[in-house]
């Protein structure tokens, strides 16, 4: 049987601080039991907030439908995606994402799940590497 997700049922929720900078907020749009094995989800950032380093066993994409994205891969450089872009994250590329300094962002992420895990946390993004 398929499942409906309502809108009243579908609340924004806190972030949780051991792995976000800032202010973000989370709001379902499917649910880790769900039978697809995908967990799925608004992401909504204030300025200058963003996730810690962190990777994905079998990757994830995410769809930016507000404000600018920054993102960057380890050792990589900082890009900037724009309203309408999507990025397609292969699996195990340790990145970060979050707002820019100016601008709130909000993102569609969707990560598949492997055995309960969708991301695997690591340490803080410094001010440092935010700004590079």
């Amino acid at each position: 049987m398929s499942t409906i997700l309502r809108a009243n049922e579908n609340e924004l929720t806190m972030a949780p601080e051991a792995y976000f900078h800032g202010f973000v907020l989370f709001q379902a749009v499917s649910t880790p039991r769900h039978e697809t094995g995908v967990k799925a989800l608004i992401v909504h950032f204030e300025e200058e907030a963003r996730t810690n380093w962190h990777t994905h066993p079998k990757g994830q994409i995410l769809h930016i439908i507000s404000g600018a994205c920054l993102y960057q891969e380890w050792g990589g450089k900082t890009i900037s995606l724009q309203v309408g872009d999507s990025l397609t994250i292969p699996a195990g590329v340790k990145h970060w994402h979050g707002s820019d300094s100016k601008t709130k962002m909000s993102h569609l992420a969707f990560q598949p799940i492997v055995n309960g895990v969708d991301s695997v946390w690591l340490e803080p993004v410094t001010d440092a590497q935010y700004r590079s």
